[in-house]
C-alpha cells in the first residue's frame, strides 16, 4: 500500500550546477552552443527561440554541458529545457532533484511529472518548491524496511522549520521503483506531495486558515513538533492519512492528466479513480464501496505496482 512514514531529517548536501564559462563570452553569445543543443534534442521552434533570449544564455550553456556528460539522459534535458522556457525551474533545481536518485529514468518520470503536469497537487509544489526560496524538496531512493509496508515516505524538515539547510525528502523504496509503472510512481508521488502539501501549510502558519476542521491534525503536528519521537512520527503519519478523502479527487486529476499528457493507451478517468482507490484502502471513499469493486480497484492498484502484464503503464524496464 501506499503507506508513509514521517520523521525527522537532517540537511542535504547541494552541490549547485553553474556555468562553468562566462556567459557573455564568444562561446555563449555564439549560437553554436544553442544549435548543438537545438539538434541533439529535436527541439520544437517554440522552444528554440526561447532558448535564444539572453537571460537563458547561462542555462542553455548548463543543459549543454551536462548533456555532452550524460549522453543517455536525453529526455531529462528535454523536460529541464522546456521547465527552463516556461520559468518553472532553473537548471540548477532540477539537477538536484535528477541527481537525489540513483534510479535516472523513475527519477525522469517524477520530474516530468512535476513539470509537465497542471494540476492542484503539482501547482502548489511547484509555487513552493521551486529553487527560488528556502523551501526545499528532494527525491531519494533507498531499501525501505519491508516491516513498514512502504512504497515511499515523506521526511519533514528538521525541527519542522524551512530555512537554507533544511528539506523535505520524498523517499521512494528501490524494489517499487524497479517493478512499478508510470501510472503506478506518479500516483504515489501525488500521495507524497499531498505530504508536502500539509507539512508545508503547518510550518508556515497556513494549515488552519486553509483547513479550519483541521484541528485535530493541527494538534497532532504541534506534538510531534515539540517532541520529534517513533510515537509522534507515527501518530503524525495516522492524523495525516486521515483527511485524504479529502485529497482523493485531486490526486486522481494528477495521474489522469499525466495518463493524457503522455499518450498511456487505455487510461481514462474511470480508470485512474479506480487505481487511486485501490490503493487508499482505509479512506471513507474505498471503505463505502461494494466488496466487487474493492476487490477490482485492488487489483488495478496490484498491477501497476507489480508492473505486470496486466498493467497499463510502462515500467522502466520496457
Amino acid at each position: 500500500g501506499n503507506h508513509v512514514e514521517t520523521g525527522g531529517v537532517g540537511s542535504g548536501d547541494h552541490t549547485a550546477i553553474t556555468c562553468t564559462r562566462n556567459c557573455i563570452d564568444e562561446a555563449c553569445s555564439s549560437t553554436q552552443t544553442l544549435n548543438n543543443l537545438t539538434s541533439s534534442l529535436n527541439l520544437s521552434q517554440i522552444l528554440t527561440t526561447c532558448l535564444e533570449g539572453d537571460d537563458k544564455c547561462e542555462q542553455v550553456t548548463a543543459l549543454a554541458e551536462f548533456l555532452e556528460q550524460n549522453p543517455d539522459d536525453l529526455e531529462f534535458v528535454q523536460i529541464a529545457a522546456e521547465a527552463i522556457c516556461e520559468g518553472i525551474f532553473s537548471f540548477d533545481y532540477l539537477i538536484q532533484l535528477y541527481n537525489g536518485m540513483t534510479k535516472k529514468c523513475q527519477a525522469t518520470k517524477v520530474i516530468k511529472f512535476l513539470s509537465e503536469t497542471d494540476s492542484f497537487i503539482t501547482n502548489y509544489t511547484k509555487t513552493h518548491f521551486n529553487g527560488s526560496n528556502n523551501h526545499d524538496l528532494e527525491i531519494s531512493n533507498i531499501n525501505i524496511d519491508p516491516s513498514l509496508d512502504a512504497n515511499a515516505f515523506t521526511l519533514p524538515p528538521s525541527g519542522m522549520i524551512f530555512n537554507s539547510e533544511t528539506l523535505v525528502y520524498v523517499v521512494y523504496d528501490n524494489n517499487y521503483l524497479d517493478n512499478a509503472t508510470d501510472l503506478s510512481i506518479i500516483m504515489t508521488t501525488a500521495h507524497e506531495f499531498i505530504h508536502v502539501h500539509l507539512i508545508h501549510l503547518y510550518v508556515s502558519g497556513n494549515l488552519l486558515s486553509t483547513y479550519p476542521n483541521y484541528t485535530e491534525l493541527n494538534l497532532v503536528f504541534q506534538a510531534f513538533q515539540n517532541n520529534p519521537n517513533g510515537t509522534t512520527s507515527e501518530a503524525l503519519n495516522d492524523a495525516m492519512h486521515s483527511v485524504y478523502n479529502d485529497f482523493l479527487p485531486k490526486i486522481i486529476d494528477s495521474v489522469y492528466k499525466y495518463a493524457i499528457n503522455n499518450n498511456i493507451e487505455g487510461v481514462d478517468e474511470e480508470y485512474c479513480s479506480k487505481l487511486v482507490l485501490g490503493a487508499h484502502q482505509n479512506t471513507d471513499i474505498f471503505q463505502s464501496l461494494t466488496t466487487t469493486q474493492q476487490t477490482q480497484y485492488s487489483i488495478i492498484t496490484v498491477n501497476e505496482e507489480e508492473g505486470n502484464e496486466n498493467a497499463k503503464g510502462a515500467t522502466c524496464n520496457q
